[in-house]
């Protein structure tokens, strides 16, 4: 929940217009995120039974909406169990105990977490969400939210799904057929409008032109991310020197 009663007002405001707000009774902050997603869930299982699957995604985040449809409408009859999204591998518990994010061994003995959808988006099914709701207060909150969605498949038995067209933190270099292709990528507030106008545009994209574009922007995504590496070696070299 807001502090600011300017930012609550404003709040009340959007939801009196669209219909569209979901309020929680916490602050919203990092150390909340893992109530946000019970909060999702509980709402989704009381108010949306008939919803067959549930997206969870950032705000910042590009969800191609038509080619994500298209392939939860082509599981056809696999529609239950299902929890996919980019799963993250052998992630390890942070037992720094000088860090604010330490989480204890007597909280969560394992050496790694159990595998996870990155929390930036991913999809499940309602029945993974009603099982899930069960079993929420069986397991510690003060886990990363993801990590916490991924601790809860585990307790039923259920193994996450990975998917290569979740892009999960990464943004991906725009292109047109490539964008047509990925189902998510991070912090793309300055493309939206255009990713959005050309998804939809009706122009399909032949086989080559979706492997060319599926190269080029991950290509460039690549040289994105070696870049930012090298300047922040390169920052941190100067901060050395400089002291």
């Amino acid at each position: 929940m807001p502090v600011l009663v300017t930012t609550q007002q404003e709040i009340d405001k959007e939801s009196q217009k669209n219909n569209d707000i979901i309020e929680g009774i916490f602050l919203d902050n990092a150390e909340n995120q893992t109530l946000k997603i019970i909060t999702m869930m509980q709402w989704a299982v009381t108010f949306c039974p008939n919803a067959l699957f549930i997206l969870k995604a950032d705000e910042e985040m590009f969800v191609n909406l038509p080619s994500l449809v298209d392939y939860l409408l082509n599981l056809k009859e696999h529609l239950e169990d299902i929890y996919v999204g980019r799963v993250i591998h052998q992630d390890t518990p942070n037992r720094d105990p000088n860090s604010q994010e330490l989480f204890p061994f007597s909280e969560y003995p394992e050496k790694y977490y159990p595998d996870y959808c990155s929390g930036e988006a991913f999809i499940m099914s309602q029945d993974v969400a009603r099982m899930m709701y069960v079993v929420f207060k069986e397991v510690p909150i003060m886990v990363p939210a993801d990590v916490f969605v991924g601790i809860c498949a585990k307790s039923i038995g259920l193994k996450p799904i990975h998917s290569s067209r979740f892009f999960g933190k990464s943004h991906i270099r725009y292109n047109r057929c490539c964008y047509k292709f990925i189902f998510t990528s991070s912090e793309t507030t300055d493309e939206m409008p255009l990713a959005w106008k050309e998804i939809n545009n009706g122009k399909e994209c032949t086989l080559f032109e979706t492997y060319y574009g599926l190269i080029s922007c991950k290509l460039l995504t690549y040289l994105d991310s070696f870049k930012r590496f090298h300047m922040g070696t390169i920052k941190n070299n100067a901060m050395y020197f400089g002291d």
